[in-house]
């Protein structure tokens, strides 16, 4: 082969498996799934924080907007959006980019181990496989971690442990941690193999360095909680829940095996068992030095197989060492048998290469094409799928929802969704309404076990989101029939319109009345503006209306029961004026103590206005009011665990906006 062929040749299978992933995702319209929507919104966040704050905004909210998980996912989309513009479907690039580094990582290891044809078939193989093309269509933190895992280890393999490839190293290793906080369990191995005997100290310092800078300002901030959902991901409970099996089982060890070299797919681990044996004595020193990595890299496995890590793309970070395995073993095939394992190999890499192209477009049919389980069976692993064209109608749902309601500057209504599965949930919901930049706050009853605690969630609700039909709910939504009954036996609530949904599925949409505890509210309460102060999860100041005519300061509040107190409280209310000096009070007890907060349950809401007049020499150009909830015999204030509004005095009172 001509050397002016060889970059050529892998730059066409770059073009290639990209154009087919883009053509991909430009042809699907499904909505993002859990995990997904999840990421894209934190990246939605950290980009407005850039856009409206600077770099400053953007740093506090990359230490601070995901605190369980580390977040490089949610940053990464910040240089696509600058380009393509703030659409969450911009984000996919970082895939392609992600893929594209696989690429150039596993053919240099593979050229620098046997050539620029092991590079080649490497990469074919990487290409064509369930595993990555299928997360390549989902934003995930797997598929921009396989990329950073490949990096990391082909890096070292083909440059060495000098200076600049030690901090080079060192940059991976920290983007790797920030990436997802197992990571070391897919690098300390490989990087040990290839780097023990050359350990040196400058090397180790230009190494530990970017680490330390780029890495530890969020674990210093985050470490507790980010390792406690990396424990709670592999607990037998969360197994329990996603039909994992059981640890020491044979029969759950063996689907699981089975799963992954789906994935593969099969046909692959076939050839890389048949191909060992036979090809291995073939093999320069060199290329069974790589064989060798390859084995160390895949080693991880072990771990996934007997513990409860066994959602299938954990274990997509080590796909790339079976491919790079696979190109050296077949190009030491073809370099002693000639055309016959050029043949087979072109064969294979045929049959992965249609498997793809009929999973993700169907081009042989309806049908399915398996080959009897060699070739990729698509419902073990549902993330490698065929593009969806239908657009499903979120967007508009939550326009129309925005432009009939009545809205107040700064007021916030909240929307509870009845449903959990894989097209229609809370977390791309919430998306939907973040890419609009609707002013909606979110919730759903899909994780409550509790009755109480879901009559709760929904006497806070504004809107209600339910559909029937279509998808199977998720194993978490154990009382969606329950809050469905709840909403419509519940005279607060009334259907306002029903779309059909590209599954087939019906989108119902209730919305609460004026109704409050069977009472209907005067008009006069119309003006009550959303709010959301909450005391101690005990009482909840709701809704807020303050205005001022003539000498008159008028207050409405609504207060909610969130649950039952045993004290009765008074609202304290001191009345500022625009530079903060008190002008008046608002003392009392709340609803005048008729009924007294201890008689109050859990879900009752109560609405309340009084009137201070002013001095006549006192004439305020605007006000604000600081207020709070306290026992009057006792003088104990009720602390505040959340608010829109500022904070004050220690977190018992709370600031509003000025108002004229």
């Amino acid at each position: 082969m001509k050397p002016t062929l060889q970059w050529p040749i892998f730059a066409a299978l770059c073009v290639f498996f990209l154009g087919v992933n883009a053509i991909w995702l430009r042809q699907d319209h499904s909505p993002p799934g859990w995990d997904d929507a999840f990421y894209l919104s934190h990246s939605l966040r950290l980009y407005d924080a850039l856009t409206t704050g600077g770099v400053p905004a953007f740093g506090r909210q990359f230490l601070t907007g995901m605190r369980d998980k580390p977040p490089l996912i949610s940053a990464l989309p910040t240089p696509a959006y600058l380009v393509f513009g703030r659409s969450p479907r911009s984000a996919l690039a970082v895939n392609l980019a992600g893929l594209l580094v696989m690429f150039a990582a596993l053919y240099g290891a593979a050229w620098k181990f046997a050539g620029p044809r092991a590079g080649w078939i490497a990469v074919g193989i990487a290409g064509t496989m369930p595993m990555m093309y299928g997360l390549s269509h989902w934003y995930l933190v797997e598929c921009g971690l396989t990329a950073i895992v490949c990096l990391t280890i082909c890096l070292p393999a083909t440059l060495g442990f000098g200076l600049t490839a030690a901090a080079a190293l060192g940059v991976l290793c920290s983007l790797g941690m920030l990436m997802k906080f197992s990571f070391p369990l897919y690098v300390s191995a490989p990087l040990l193999f290839l780097l023990w005997r050359q350990l040196r100290v400058k090397s180790l310092i230009a190494f530990l360095l970017p680490v330390i800078v780029i890495a530890s300002p969020w674990y210093s901030l985050n470490f507790t909680t980010g390792l406690r959902m990396a424990l709670l991901a592999g607990s037998g409970e969360t197994a329990k829940i996603y039909g994992t099996g059981q640890i020491f089982s044979l029969r759950d060890i063996a689907r699981y095996v089975s799963d992954v070299a789906n994935c593969g797919p099969a046909i692959y681990f076939v050839i890389l068992v048949v191909a060992l044996p036979v090809c291995y004595r073939l093999m320069p020193s060199g290329a069974r030095r790589g064989l060798l990595l390859s084995a160390i890299w895949a080693s991880p496995l072990i771990f996934l197989t007997l513990g409860h890590y066994r959602d299938l793309r954990y274990a997509a970070p080590l796909f790339p060492a079976f491919a790079l395995a696979l190109g050296l073993l077949l190009d030491a095939a073809i370099e002693r048998y000639g055309n016959i394992a050029a043949g087979v190999t072109c064969l294979i890499l045929g049959l992965g290469i249609a498997s793809m192209l009929h999973t993700s477009f169907g081009v042989l049919g309806s049908g399915r094409v398996e080959l009897g389980g060699l070739l990729f069976v698509q419902p073990r692993f549902s993330y490698a799928r065929q593009a969806e064209g239908a657009i499903w109608p979120y967007r508009e749902v939550l326009q129309e929802l925005y432009q009939s309601a009545k809205w107040s500057g700064g007021e916030r209504k909240r929307v509870v969704v009845g449903n959990d599965t894989r097209n229609f949930n809370l977390d791309n919901l919430s998306l939907a309404a973040l890419a609009e930049r609707l002013p909606f706050d979110w919730d759903t009853t899909a994780y409550e076990t509790d009755l109480a605690n879901l009559r709760r969630t929904l006497s806070s609700a504004s809107y209600f989101l339910s559909r029937d039909g279509g998808e199977r709910e998720s194993a978490f939504n154990r009382l969606s029939g329950e809050a469905l009954a709840a909403v419509r036996s519940d005279s607060n609530f009334a259907e306002v319109g029903t779309r059909r949904l590209p599954d087939g599925s019906s989108l119902h949409i209730y919305r609460r009345s004026q109704l409050q505890q069977g009472i209907l509210v005067p008009p006069e309460f119309d003006a009550l503006v959303d709010c959301s102060v909450n005391f101690d999860g005990k009482l909840e100041l709701s809704g807020l209306a303050m205005r001022r005519t003539g000498q008159t300061i008028e207050v409405k509040y609504r207060w909610r029961c969130l649950r039952p107190v045993p004290r009765n409280y008074w609202c304290f209310t001191h009345i500022l004026d625009e530079r903060g000096n008190i002008i008046g009070y608002l003392d009392h007890p709340v609803l005048k103590g008729d009924p007294p907060t201890s008689q109050w349950t859990a879900g009752s809401v109560a609405i309340e206005r009084l009137q201070f007049t002013l001095p006549d020499a006192v004439k305020p150009d605007s006000f604000r009011l600081r207020l709070g909830l306290f026992h009057k015999e006792s003088g104990d204030r009720l602390p505040i665990t959340s608010s829109n509004f500022p904070l004050a005095d220690g977190g018992t009172s709370t600031v509003t906006p000025l108002a004229k």
